[in-house]
């Protein structure tokens, strides 16, 4: 991603419960800096998840050519 994209913010407005803002206005936190944090962290998770499904088949057949035929570096471990 380039860094001109990266950069590039939007503004959106959030609902957040009253006490939770004021308890983290008091404490300093930035909430749309822990916002943007959250959100790259459930979209990793989610897309590493789409990832695996997409691959499953691919997957489980490399996995079973390898309990078949072993691993081609086998004889090359020093464990």
């Amino acid at each position: 991603m380039s860094v001109a994209m990266k950069n590039r913010k939007r503004t959106v407005s959030v609902t957040i419960d009253d006490e939770l803002y004021l308890r983290a206005r008091a404490n300093g936190l930035n909430l749309s800096q822990r916002l943007s944090v959250v959100i790259a962290q459930d979209l990793e998770e989610i897309e590493r998840e789409q990832w695996k499904q997409r691959n499953r088949e691919g997957l489980l057949e490399l996995n079973r050519i390898t309990e078949q035929c072993g691993n081609f570096a086998d004889e090359h471990r020093k464990f």
